[in-house]
């Protein structure tokens, strides 16, 4: 289910102020880099390559947008990018929504020059009126439905193979407070726990995946 289409573009930035940042980055991952190897034993080639120096330099990582300061641009690439997408709405357990759809895989010729849509496929602790449709299971491995997994994977899949980059989104209507009192992340402390194990997990999954913008962690409303 699209939802809205959207375009973006970040402002331009000084080169001094992306000079600045790029050496203040620089001195910090060094300095990170000598505390592991110094207090943890790890060897300085695998500290280097779990450093943000090695993002900045970029050591065989996956293909990312590149943030400087307010400027977002392509990797390779110094200008701004105009970002333009789509939101998309997919849910486990919800016919027509469970799956990426022949319909579905047909908006990138409808929409050429899509560079970035919104996937919201995480539906965690959003919607307990619809049995077996939430991805929150206190049961599960890292509190999330191997379904839910599933589908996130395809859907991610499906945008990321099209070389445009993904947002992946949870809408967390119930973590979010909607429940009413102590039924929030922020004044819970076992669901916030387990939500972040849950994230923890997904940003492992997709960590070596090219094309992942970032991750909107809660969305209590739809846009």
């Amino acid at each position: 289910m699209v939802q809205a289409v959207f375009e973006l573009v970040s402002p331009p930035v000084s080169s001094y102020v992306q000079r600045r940042w790029r050496v203040i980055l620089l001195s910090f991952s060094a300095a990170a880099i000598a505390s592991v190897w110094l207090l943890h034993g790890s060897s300085p080639l695998t500290a280097l390559r779990s450093s943000r120096l090695c993002y900045a330099v970029g050591c065989n990582l996956p293909r990312r947008l590149v943030f400087r300061g307010s400027l977002i641009s392509l990797p390779g690439q110094a200008e701004p990018v105009l970002l333009r997408g789509f939101n998309i709405v997919l849910k486990h357990g919800e016919a027509g929504l469970d799956h990426v759809t022949r319909q579905d895989r047909l908006l990138f010729k409808l929409l050429p020059h899509t560079t970035l849509v919104r996937l919201v496929v995480n539906h965690w602790a959003d919607d307990v009126t619809a049995p077996g449709a939430d991805c929150y299971d206190d049961a599960a491995e890292d509190y999330l439905r191997s379904e839910c997994l599933a589908l996130l994977e395809e859907a991610v899949g499906w945008v990321t193979e099209a070389g445009a980059f993904a947002v992946i989104t949870a809408r967390s209507a119930l973590a979010a407070g909607d429940a009413g009192a102590n039924a929030s992340v922020f004044d819970n402390v076992t669901l916030r726990t387990h939500w972040v194990r849950m994230w923890g997990a997904i940003a492992r999954r997709f960590a070596s995946t090219d094309n992942i913008a970032g991750y909107e962690v809660m969305s209590a409303l739809l846009l």
